[in-house]
């Protein structure tokens, strides 16, 4: 029964073919039985290629449509740019950027993102040229607080020192010695390597001037507050006359001890002495004579001490008429202020 229905099947196909060949119209397609009555989908196994009734294309018509519209995509084709240049320039109005770098922005809006790493790169790279050609400044050189003492105590000293031979001079004045004797502590307040570098060595001169100048004005504010009641008392007759000292009048050892009270730190060492006092003798006969006979005298006071000093030593080359010249000036000054025993104090 099974062979003679497999012989007929074989000729109903030949006979098919035979008559599609003879025949101009194609014969529809019929849908395939199941091999399986239980199975739900088409029989394929006992079919083979060619057959009409095989089912080679299972593809749905709407499968079809979706293939031929995908097949039209071209996958190499990108989205359109979207036009940014508006915010660029809502993003330049908000930072507050200049008109060339609002276009610049705008530009860049304008394009890709290959092109806007690559313009991003070349900016990066500009920056980095830039940062490469900024010098960092070095360090500010700060004094230490133990060197700044040692300047404070000098300065001082110096200025009463009364053997000093001048206030402001650059040269034999109270820096230079200030400067050497730094530059000659047993504790190297100045090595080889800070006076090489200049940017230190200025510092260290700096707060030098500074300390010498806030002392000399120091100084002379207490000298000049000392004439106040001598100048005027002096020019009265009676007074003068009768070479009587200034009522209220500092004598010689009270206004040295309050020159030597604005830096009491620096003193160990600094004591009244009789050549202290001639000093401040001669540096009060200095003030008397400029607050008398000129109206600035005040303002160049000290560089008119220093000519006074370099006149003296010029004109009195021996030492002892030096201290005769001196000791001249400390006996007028103890006559208009007030007489003080100087065998009390010892020499320096």
């Amino acid at each position: 029964m099974s062979d003679s229905r497999a012989v007929s099947m074989q000729e109903l196909r030949l006979s098919l073919i035979n008559s599609k060949a003879a025949s101009p119209d194609p014969i529809p397609a019929t849908p395939a039985l199941p091999a399986n009555p239980d199975s739900a989908g088409p029989a394929t196994d006992n079919f083979e290629d060619g057959d009409v009734f095989g089912p080679t294309d299972f593809s749905s018509p709407s499968s079809q449509s979706t293939a031929s519209a995908i097949g039209q995509f071209n996958p190499s084709c990108k989205r359109p740019l979207e036009d940014l240049t508006q915010y660029a320039a809502t993003v330049a109005h908000t930072r507050k950027l200049q008109r060339k770098d609002e276009v610049e922005l705008e530009r860049f809006a304008k394009l890709d993102t290959d092109h806007k790493l690559i313009w991003i790169a070349g900016t990066l790279l500009k920056v980095h040229e830039g940062q490469e050609k900024l010098t960092i400044p070095e360090a500010a050189y700060t004094l230490l607080k133990s060197l700044e003492a040692q300047i404070d105590h000098l300065s001082f000293t110096l200025l009463m020192d009364p053997h000093a031979a001048a206030y402001i001079n650059t040269k034999i004045g109270p820096l230079s010695v200030l400067m050497e004797k730094l530059e000659q502590s047993a504790e190297g307040w100045i090595t080889k390597a800070i006076k090489n570098d200049k940017s230190k060595m200025d510092t260290i001169l700096s707060k030098a001037r500074s300390r010498l100048m806030h002392r000399r004005s120091d100084i002379k504010r207490i000298l000049f507050a000392s004439l106040a009641v001598a100048i005027s008392d002096a020019e009265d007759d009676t007074t003068a006359g009768n070479n009587a000292p200034v009522a209220d009048a500092r004598n010689i050892y009270v206004l040295c001890e309050d020159l030597l009270n604005i830096c009491k730190r620096s003193g160990p060492g600094i004591q009244v002495t009789v050549q202290l006092c001639a000093r401040v003798a001669f540096l009060r006969e200095i003030a008397t004579r400029e607050s008398a006979t000129t109206s600035n005298g005040i303002s160049k006071f000290w560089e008119n001490v220093d000519k006074e000093l370099a006149s003296t030593r010029t004109d009195l080359t021996d030492a002892t008429m030096q201290s005769m010249f001196f000791g001249k000036i400390l006996d007028n000054d103890l006559k208009i202020y007030g007489k003080f025993d100087l065998n009390s104090l010892k020499a320096s």
